[in-house]
């Protein structure tokens, strides 16, 4: 093989890997990314791709904690309401034992505030185990509806937060709040009128109880909303194109493929001149 040739071949191999140089800065240029596939750049690639997964991880993660937000707040209103009714119901029970005269045991009046006691019990039972919710019931329900504290996954590598178990049925491990039946004596209904403080004042203790619970998790998805943001600038950072240095590298790709076409084009009219020479 001449000289002429071995160069030729030289020339047109430049001119070859320049073009494929340009074809991928054209495609960068195109859609403004370093990379599209594994093979633009496997390094980046990979650490594109599990920065990708973390985020999509993280945003399941802040997802399911958006499902818990909403079962705390849930609790805490339902909370605020059975407040009101422990009000009502001491009402009522101060209406049967402090009314003037009496209403003697028997009576309908008597009876009918009873009703409205043991009444508003049941709506405080009602509220503990919301239909629908069962986030909110693993809050204020029962164990037997709802056993145990609420773990709740709030970020990668295992990290949890615990919602702590906040009962505040009437049952005895609740706010202990028995019925009273429609012969009480006054002995019987005085005595639950001042169960009914101490029950106000577990209901006081089990909502700041969820507070303490709900700030945890709010600092939680605070911190677990930053990663995310953060690892999802990461991803992009690492695919995104810089359009300047895109535009300059395919300036000068593009002048070295002119020059190596010239070059080849060149030897190929320097062999025929020194052939026609030797002939």
């Amino acid at each position: 093989m001449s000289i002429f040739e071995i160069n030729q071949n030289t020339a047109l191999s430049r001119y070859d890997r320049t073009g494929k140089t340009m074809d991928a800065l054209s495609t960068q240029l195109t859609t403004g990314k370093k990379i599209n596939t594994p093979k633009d750049d496997p390094v980046i690639w990979e650490r594109s791709q599990h920065d990708a997964v973390s985020v999509k991880t993280l945003q399941g993660t802040n997802d399911g904690i958006n499902v818990v937000a909403t079962s705390i707040r849930s609790a805490d209103a339902s909370m605020g309401l059975m407040n009101t009714y422990v009000d009502q119901m001491k009402a009522n029970l101060d209406a049967v034992v402090k009314n003037y005269p009496p209403f003697p045991p028997g009576s309908q009046d008597r009876i009918r505030y009873l009703k409205m006691f043991n009444g508003l019990k049941d709506q405080i039972d009602e509220l503990a185990t919301p239909r629908g919710d069962k986030g909110a019931q693993q809050i204020m329900a029962d164990p037997s509806v709802a056993p145990g504290d609420w773990i709740i996954p709030v970020g990668e590598n295992g990290a949890t937060v615990t919602m702590r178990k906040q009962e505040v049925h009437t049952g005895a491990t609740g706010l202990n709040i028995p019925a009273l039946s429609e012969t009480a004596s006054d002995a019987e209904v005085i005595a639950a009128r001042a169960n009914l403080d101490t029950a106000a004042l577990t209901l006081e203790s089990r909502r700041a109880g969820l507070g303490t619970d709900a700030a945890a998790i709010t600092r939680s998805q605070s911190y677990s909303v930053t990663i995310a943001t953060t690892q999802q600038a990461d991803s992009e950072r690492w695919i995104i194109a810089d359009m300047n240095e895109v535009s300059a590298n395919y300036k000068s790709a593009e002048l070295k493929h002119e020059l190596s076409l010239q070059s080849a084009v060149n030897l190929t009219t320097m062999q025929s001149q020194f052939l026609e020479l030797l002939g």
